[in-house]
């Protein structure tokens, strides 16, 4: 189904061209092409990303949407839907602000009647690449909300929906002991076995990063080796179930 959609916008946006070329002739295709308008768009999502530390949980939305078989936990799907809501508010302003800075140099050029075709067809490539950009992340947010919806119940039925409610368990009593959000999901890898390297290929993060957050975990734990972990969770959610 997810082939299906990139075929699909493949296919959509090959059709537009060709009634494009069809209506206008092929001279006016480039009038649908601006670099520079391109480079704004794709200079804001990538700052946006940066501001908010989100291009991990990018990574996994593309990943999510392209692999039939990609498991994320319900940590990294809410973190993956909020990014997708950033990204399609950008996207909305992007637009916005486009328009109103293109309309400022479109009324001091009122003088000019040959700059004002050029100005407003310029407004409106920049709303084009907004909405192109809102209709990629349709798909992106549909499999989000669906992998949110099935999370537990596949086809190993009671005993899925039963580990996870054991892993909600788990994350608001690790987050009740004063574990923030990071390192909650370093606790529940940990306790899978995955070594430090292995934790921070999947939540995107330096070696470094993985030891100073099983530093802080432990101490607030009151804890000596990782190896406790495991243990530990198992007593905390018994008395729960």
């Amino acid at each position: 189904m997810r082939k299906s959609f990139i075929i699909g916008y493949i296919g959509y946006f090959i059709v537009i061209l060709l009634v494009s070329i069809g209506c206008a002739g092929f001279r006016f295709v480039n009038h649908y092409f601006d670099i520079p308008t391109l480079v704004y768009l794709l200079l804001t999502i990538i700052l946006s990303l940066l501001l908010t530390n989100s291009f991990g949980d990018f990574k996994n939305c593309i990943r999510l949407g392209l692999r039939k078989q990609y498991s994320c936990s319900m940590l990294e799907l809410k973190r993956a839907e909020s990014v997708l809501h950033m990204l399609t508010k950008v996207f909305i302003l992007f637009a916005v602000l486009y328009a109103l800075f293109n309309q400022i140099a479109l009324l001091y050029n009122m003088s000019d009647p040959s700059a004002l075709g050029p100005a407003l067809s310029l407004t409106l490539v920049g709303i084009l690449y907004a909405c192109c950009g809102l209709l990629f992340l349709l798909p992106l947010k549909a499999t989000v909300r669906l992998s949110m919806i099935a999370y537990g119940l596949d086809s190993t039925g009671i005993e899925t929906a039963n580990a996870q409610d054991n892993a909600q368990t788990a994350y608001y009593l690790l987050r009740s002991k004063g574990l923030t959000d990071r390192e909650t999901e370093v606790t529940r890898l940990c306790c899978q076995s995955m070594t430090n390297k292995e934790i921070a290929t999947q939540l995107y993060i330096s070696e470094a990063t993985v030891k100073k957050h099983m530093t802080h975990i432990l101490e607030k734990l009151g804890l000596e080796r990782r190896e406790q972990l495991a243990e530990y969770l198992t007593e905390l959610i018994s008395p729960q179930s």
